[in-house]
């Protein structure tokens, strides 16, 4: 009997016990729904979108500073939402590496240079045009472009990753240290620095060579090189004016035409750029295109050309005949770049003529 009773106690405590455990659990909590005790954080609030910035860009140059304040100005747009975490200076990504990181998803969002990737469409925006026009102009004809044919875009998202904003860089003159040079045949003997398919190249005994910005002052200093195809903001940029000793401009006034004039934009990586909410996709776009506007205002090449000038740098002008000689090797680029991008499926020649079309709308036009 007393076994008997001893068992029932035993089974009344553990009932008791499982009782009290799931009153804890009950279908009515004791706080609200979707929040912790008091001073803990909110269960659905949802965490700031992380964003990874890569650029070579130094974060002390005019444009470091422009890229710094489009990421405040995403922050802040954001209301918090987005948080962009800033590598200058290669420090993430080296020069060559910003292109494969983006694509990669080692960062989300870049600075990438028009020839600094395996593009075939979209080495539109490097093609040689004589007599090319300064930035601005430049720059309204590459976005209108951008924007009429979405085969530009789908060509980037086959390599993961698509433009949010592009700009057109200052024309590219040619700058030597060692002789003028007026027609390509004088380009015999010479190395230059160039990227991608270039004039030099079709030039005989001439050659070309690519360079990292890191680079291209020891190879000027120390003769790997004997000159350039770059902009004159880009001397200043890379402390390269004191090395130069002749200037040959394209179809006008060294101030403001060129032979081409390469594009420089913003890459998101395509899988970040379709996790973003649409909202925050706009923020993201509208600072990029603030950023162009902002790197557009500033000219460090006009102060690189008045001090070429005091120096007695020489400053050669072609005549038409000579810049003939210049379009026939420029029209053999365009034309096998033309071949050889419709071979992969992609209209270059409809949009090479849109290009031409679009730089002469906005040369002479009034865009200030």
């Amino acid at each position: 009997m007393k076994k008997t009773h001893l068992l029932l106690l035993i089974f009344t405590l553990i009932v008791a016990l499982l009782f009290i455990g799931g009153c804890g659990k009950g279908e009515t909590p004791s706080e609200p729904s979707g929040t912790e005790a008091e001073g803990g954080k909110a269960e659905g609030a949802a965490e700031p979108i992380k964003l990874i910035f890569a650029t070579w860009e130094q974060p002390s140059t005019y444009i470091g500073q422009v890229y710094q304040a489009m990421a405040d100005r995403i922050e802040e747009n954001s209301g918090g939402r987005v948080i962009m975490d800033m590598y200058f200076s290669g420090s993430l990504l080296e020069y060559a590496d910003v292109f494969a990181g983006c694509s990669s998803g080692r960062a989300d969002i870049v600075t990438c240079v028009s020839n600094m990737a395996p593009f075939e469409l979209n080495n539109i925006f490097h093609q040689t045009y004589i007599g090319i026009p300064d930035q601005l102009p430049t720059t309204k004809a590459y976005k209108e472009l951008l924007a009429t044919f979405p085969e530009l875009q789908e060509e980037m998202e086959s390599y993961n990753v698509r433009w949010l904003s592009i700009r057109a860089m200052p024309p590219n003159q040619l700058h030597l240290t060692k002789k003028p040079v007026r027609v390509p045949s004088d380009l015999k003997g010479l190395t230059i620095m160039a990227g991608g398919d270039n004039i030099v190249d079709l030039v005989e005994g001439a050659a070309s060579i690519n360079a990292a910005p890191a680079d291209m002052y020891l190879n000027l200093e120390r003769g790997l090189a004997d000159g350039q195809l770059i902009h004159w903001n880009a001397i200043v940029t890379f402390g390269l004016k004191e090395l130069y000793k002749y200037h040959v401009s394209f179809g006008g006034e060294a101030l403001d035409t060129g032979l081409d004039s390469a594009a420089i934009g913003f890459l998101i990586n395509k899988d970040t750029w379709y996790s973003l909410p649409s909202d925050i996709q706009e923020i993201i776009v509208e600072a990029c295109e603030w950023a162009d506007v902002e790197n557009g205002k500033h000219d460090e090449g006009k102060e690189a050309r008045e001090w070429s000038i005091q120096q007695r740098h020489i400053f050669i002008e072609q005549t038409e005949e000579e810049l003939d000689e210049w379009r026939k090797l420029g029209d053999i680029l365009v034309e096998r770049w033309i071949e050889k991008t419709e071979a992969k499926g992609w209209p270059a020649s409809e949009i090479y003529n849109a290009l031409v079309e679009y730089i002469e709308k906005y040369r002479n036009m009034d865009l200030s």
